[in-house]
């Protein structure tokens, strides 16, 4: 069963993993700590979610190697089950692979290598991608340094339908401080209220906190550095949806 670790000068304590993992994630000392190791499947696949949505990796796996172009397909999915949907993610054309013929024929044998030939899909970008929801760049560039590159990341920005704040937070630069400054402000976010943030950001951490709550929120390039993020908790206030109940029952 595969082990896990929190390295603790990354972790921010944005509490992503406890809310993922209760099982096996908790706050020491203002820290994130693995205080029990998955025992079974859904804790596995929980903590493998918990170290995917990490804003500052600080969740690594004690025994993986990264996905290279020679890994087997088959054998790399049935370890990892949950990167099916991100290879889907990639390409629709991975799909007929699933098919259970050919998982258990052209899968069983295909490689990366095979498989990026077969769908005209990047093997870097393929590598790059799985590695990356892993945990495992730094593993992949050692090995394939060459292969190491952005990836325009997909996100679910909305239109904005919500009432914004009229004030917006500027961020003048991009570090951990202002990561964990965002977070915290996200952490505390209350039902019905929004937030917008403006400037220089690392969208990617900022995103999984959001996404790890469930809120709405849409994205805005300004120009080639700055970004304009608006956040809305859809949640209900609890008292306020009582009052409108209790006035709609006074006019009936």
């Amino acid at each position: 069963m595969e082990k896990f670790r929190v390295e603790k000068e990354k972790c921010i304590a944005c509490r992503a993993c406890v809310r993922t993992a209760p099982e096996n994630f908790k706050i020491e000392e203002g820290k994130a700590v693995v205080y029990k190791q998955p025992e079974n499947e859904e804790e596995l696949s929980k903590s493998q979610r918990a170290m995917e949505i990490c804003p500052t990796k600080a969740i690594l796996s004690l025994k993986d190697k990264p996905i290279t172009g020679d890994s087997k397909v088959k054998e790399t999915l049935e370890k990892y089950p949950h990167l099916k949907e991100v290879l889907l993610e990639i390409s629709p054309k991975f799909r007929t692979m699933q098919n259970p013929v050919m998982w258990n024929t052209v899968a069983k044998y295909a490689t990366f290598k095979n498989a990026a030939k077969m769908t005209g899909v990047s093997l870097c970008e393929i590598l790059h991608t799985l590695n990356k929801k892993l945990g495992l760049e730094k593993e992949l560039y050692e090995l394939f340094p060459e292969c190491i590159r952005e990836v325009t990341p997909k996100y679910n920005s909305v239109e904005i339908t919500w009432n914004e704040p009229e004030t917006t937070i500027q961020i003048p630069e991009n570090n951990m401080e202002t990561i964990a400054l965002i977070i915290n402000q996200i952490e505390n976010l209350k039902p019905g209220k929004s937030l917008v943030f403006e400037g220089v950001l690392e969208l990617d951490p900022i995103i999984k906190v959001i996404e790890s709550h469930g809120f709405l929120y849409n994205i805005n390039k300004i120009n080639q550095f700055k970004t304009r993020v608006s956040i809305y908790n859809k949640e209900v206030n609890e008292k306020e949806s009582n009052k409108k109940n209790t006035k709609s029952l006074m006019l009936e």
